[in-house]
């Protein structure tokens, strides 16, 4: 348990109460609360259990590197596994090159909202200041070898690494507590925006509850929707066996968790293609094993989002972004065309 001095920003009450309408009515409205939304600051100190993953290496093979931490902050529609994913026994884990190649320590989180961290009001509690302010925390408790529940010596340094909407807030950890960090890793970042409106739009975005009642929505009628899910997620393993032997869906332990409307996702695997994967550029399975397991965002953070500093004059450290050319988000799908001389 991490206790927080959170900043939020609040923002009207939007009154979308059904799930059915909220997702329309809030983005024909997103524009413009982008600009009014924030209506006061205020302080509190809150609990929130914040999860986590720490991995470290051998010590008797890597002892030069395990006091060197990395950081590891997921992107939106994603949790802490994006670092180590089961898929294709490992074949993709970020985790298993760092710690057992390289022997450096990883602490992977899951932000604020998302995964097996507590969850909150998804319009006025998780948005990016909030989940900013749980990773400044925890940054704290890692640096000071007091980690709950983990027995660790300070470490020497702690690089924060990110990916897309991790990035952000690792960037503005930088900005705003410099001291905090010995370096960044961004994931498909850059400070230009511009592109953002056009993969919402491609999102074609639903409530989490609706699009994946068996996983986000109530528990109502647990047992109809736990043999429809089991038999779902057969034919998607089925069908990434077609496309790669020997893919592994693990999607883990289903149950519904009655998220409110404005915990939001994707609306489908096209969604999600359109959104983070460029063909012919990945294996085809490991598409259908991210629409089975992914994450719900927030209204909050959508909010949020544009709230990151232009710079971190104060952050002096060594810094590598690593952005995909084709990235959607951070360049409309061209990385090379012209655009801002400071991205």
């Amino acid at each position: 348990m991490f206790k927080l001095s959170v900043v939020v920003i609040v923002v009207a009450t939007l009154g979308f109460a059904e799930a059915k309408t909220f997702c329309t009515r809030f983005l024909k409205k997103w524009p413009e609360l982008q600009r009014i939304y924030t209506i006061w600051l205020y302080h509190s100190n809150w609990s929130y259990n914040i999860a986590a993953t720490v991995c470290v290496p051998d010590q008797s093979t890597h002892s030069n590197r395990s006091d060197s931490w990395q950081f590891l902050t997921h992107g939106i529609g994603y949790d802490r596994a994006y670092w180590d994913l089961p898929f294709n026994n490992h074949n993709y884990s970020y985790v298993d090159v760092a710690v057992d190649r390289y022997g450096y320590s990883t602490l992977a989180i899951d932000r604020l909202g998302v995964g097996e961290s507590s969850k909150a009001d998804p319009t006025s509690v998780i948005q990016a200041p909030a989940e900013l302010s749980a990773i400044v925390e925890v940054t704290k408790q890692l640096r000071a070898g007091t980690l709950s529940g983990v027995n660790i010596p300070k470490p020497n340094k702690v690089v924060h690494v990110g990916h897309s909407f991790g990035s952000i807030l690792s960037y503005e950890l930088a900005s705003a507590h410099p001291n905090l960090t010995d370096g960044l890793i961004l994931q498909g970042f850059s400070i230009d925006g511009s592109s953002l409106p056009q993969t919402i739009a491609g999102f074609n975005i639903q409530s989490a509850s609706t699009n994946q009642p068996y996983k986000f929505g109530p528990p109502s009628a647990s047992s109809i929707l736990g043999s429809l899910c089991s038999q779902y997620q057969n034919a998607l393993k089925n069908i990434g066996s077609f496309y790669s032997a020997g893919s592994n869906h693990d999607t883990g332990k289903i149950y519904a968790q009655n998220l409110p409307a404005g915990y939001l996702t994707w609306a489908n695997l096209a969604a999600n293609q359109f959104a983070f994967l460029a063909p012919p550029y990945y294996d085809p399975a490991i598409a259908e094993y991210a629409e089975t397991t992914k994450e719900p965002f927030t209204a909050g953070e959508l909010l949020t989002l544009g709230a990151q500093p232009s710079s971190a004059p104060d952050f002096t450290g060594p810094v590598l972004i690593l952005t995909g050319n084709e990235d959607e988000i951070f360049c409309g799908g061209d990385c090379s065309r012209s655009g801002r001389a400071d991205v």
